[in-house]
């Protein structure tokens, strides 16, 4: 509640209703024929290469499924598991070093492909226009502008001055017995 009542003129401005329609067949079957065929299968049991081969029939039906689980807000147990390992960040073998991996069913992974897609329009009507999480945007784009300022201010004799801060990301303090 402080939340909102501190921010509610912000929220008020951007908010934006989201009104996703029904899922079309032709979205996911084309959303997974773009992906290379040896992507890491889930543990659903479905490999991209043979999904990419099936008939859009076939994706009528998956579209049906998913469209039922958005409007009952409930996924079947097997859709969302995933398997979750560690794997090194390229830094050495110690607990800090290791990042999160989680293989998803495939099915589940097509379906946020396409709703993430999807919600593009809605996130540029309300998400600010330097963030890197917008399209076309990464975190690469806000490094080089920070540089950028850098140089400037080097070159004219102004006093500029950074900090840099390594801040552990949720998973690393994950402990590793609840994390698997």
């Amino acid at each position: 509640a402080q939340f909102y009542q501190k921010y509610e003129r912000l929220i008020r401005e951007r908010w934006a209703p989201m009104t996703l329609q029904a899922i079309r067949p032709e979205s996911l079957r084309a959303k997974v024929c773009s992906w290379p065929a040896w992507k890491a299968a889930g543990l659903d049991g479905w490999e991209v290469e043979y999904l990419q081969q099936l008939p859009i029939e076939w994706w009528v039906r998956v579209a049906d499924y998913l469209d039922l689980v958005e409007q009952e807000g409930q996924w079947h147990t097997s859709h969302v598991q995933g398997y979750f390992s560690f794997i090194g960040k390229g830094a050495g073998d110690g607990p800090l070093d290791q990042r999160p991996l989680t293989i998803l069913p495939v099915i589940f992974r097509i379906w946020a492909a396409v709703r993430l897609e999807e919600s593009a329009a809605w996130i540029a009507q309300w998400i600010h226009p330097k963030c890197a999480a917008t399209q076309g945007r990464n975190a690469e784009d806000l490094w080089t502008g920070l540089a950028q300022r850098v140089e400037v201010n080097k070159a004219r004799g102004c006093p500029h001055g950074g900090l840099s801060v390594d801040l552990a990301k949720c998973f690393d303090k994950v402990p590793f017995l609840i994390a698997i």
